[in-house]
């Protein structure tokens, strides 16, 4: 990234049911929970250019891949 404001970045949780299909799973009903991290990149003005976001799908896969 070419870098023209300040940065900041946040951590984040997330949650939900599952209703949809999930890498091919079909819905199962289960609630889920993760976190990720949002990098932002902002105008001279505090405003958001830009935002990149990570989070580790691993956990959320395995609770909803209980048995």
């Amino acid at each position: 990234m070419d870098r023209q404001g300040p940065l900041a970045a946040l951590e984040w949780t997330f949650s939900g049911v599952q209703t949809g299909t999930y890498h091919g799973r079909a819905p199962t009903g289960l609630a889920f929970t993760g976190k990720g991290v949002a990098f932002m990149e902002l105008t001279d003005n505090w405003k958001i250019r830009s935002v990149i976001d990570y989070y580790d799908s691993a956990p959320v896969k395995a609770q909803l891949t209980k048995d």
